[in-house]
């Protein structure tokens, strides 16, 4: 987990005239004094003001001014989500989601990031499009995740972005569509994510000099709700291989809550319902990569959790799974891969990077 020592300051310089009751401690926050800060947060969170709670909590998860206490935190998470604060609810979700000093309940975790993406909060709705597309903790659901992808980057996140990109250019629960892919890569690379720029530039290589134009037009003239592609563009698109659908990790708490609730919006609709194309034949074998083992799933989610935030480059595209063995101890495995020599290629890159892995195949 990288958290930067500016990063909270920043995060409440952000948030105006939302802690205007709570100056007193937030200018001790931006003068590093956070003990004193503490203290003057502490009354204000007891005697229910949310937004002194969400501080106290993010506090606790970063050890300003208090010790390191994730079960702390989870405390004033808690109490400032129960009173509709959505990026505590956000928070209390990471938290949970990831096993982050406490039990990983991904169940609960959904319930908080529902709520919170459910009043615009960008994080918590990427997280949900996370959750449906990889099937975590939920049923995989293409079309679900494209709607909730779409939701958040509309409102400019950098992740819903790549991520509603990478479904219209494999068709994952919604047409496939290289002209609006090239559109969703551009946005998020013109943000400064690299690895959006990269995919931008290989899809632009598919794309015919009409497709193009259209694509850099829609760029050029883009607004939030803004999804009119010309039909032409679309019907020439030549075709583009398919690539495994990928997600980015949820956000973590490296990426701190924005201080103070935004205005609550209405419940989303439900998702337009667009068939996706047939999956691919299952193939005749299957092998996966262990890459943690141990008797605690816990402590196994988060040794793997570390491994890919630690490699993300490498295994941001792959699905990752804790699965309970018969004699009732815990692996981790990223997978499934369609040959051994695919998963040994990846074992290999990781062995090179000092991580211990094993081949394992079946299911």
């Amino acid at each position: 987990m990288k958290a930067a020592a500016g990063l909270l300051l920043a995060f409440l310089l952000a948030a105006g005239s939302a802690l205007a009751d709570l100056a007193g401690g937030v200018e001790k926050l931006k003068k590093g004094e956070y003990e004193a800060a503490f203290y003057e947060f502490l009354p204000l969170a007891e005697q229910g003001d949310a937004n002194a709670q969400l501080l106290l909590g993010t506090m606790y998860s970063q050890g300003k001014g208090v010790p390191n206490d994730l079960g702390e935190a989870r405390k004033w998470y808690q109490r400032a989500a129960l009173q509709n604060n959505p990026a505590a609810q956000f928070a209390l979700g990471d938290i949970l989601a990831q096993g982050k000093g406490v039990p990983m309940d991904l169940d609960e975790a959904l319930v908080w990031f529902r709520r919170a993406a459910n009043q615009g909060h960008v994080h918590a709705i990427n997280n949900l499009g996370f959750a449906y597309a990889s099937g975590t903790g939920v049923e995989r659901d293409p079309v679900q995740a494209a709607a909730w992808f779409r939701k958040g980057a509309q409102a400019g996140d950098v992740n819903a972005q790549y991520n509603l990109a990478l479904a219209y250019q494999n068709g994952s629960g919604v047409p496939i569509d290289p002209v609006r892919a090239h559109l969703y890569f551009n946005l998020a690379a013109a943000k400064g994510d690299r690895e959006s720029a990269t995919a931008r530039d290989e899809i632009a290589r598919t794309l015919g000099p009409d497709q193009l134009k259209a694509a850099q037009a829609l760029f050029q003239n883009w607004k939030p709700g803004d999804e009119a592609v010309p039909p032409q563009a679309v019907a020439s698109a030549p075709p583009v291989a398919a690539a495994p659908q990928t997600a980015p990790l949820p956000p973590s708490l490296a990426a701190l809550p924005t201080i103070g609730a935004p205005a609550a919006q209405p419940p989303l609709p439900p998702p337009v319902a667009v068939a996706p194309p047939p999956l691919p034949a299952a193939p005749t074998a299957s092998w996966h990569v262990r890459i943690a083992q141990g008797a605690s799933q816990q402590d196994v989610a988060r040794q793997a959790g570390q491994i890919r935030n630690d490699n993300a480059d490498l295994l941001r595209a792959q699905r990752l799974a804790v699965l309970r063995q018969p004699d009732k101890s815990y692996q981790a495995r990223l997978g499934p891969f369609e040959g051994r020599d695919v998963a040994e290629r990846l074992c290999a890159s990781l062995a090179a990077r000092k991580v211990a892995c094993q081949l394992v195949e079946g299911k």
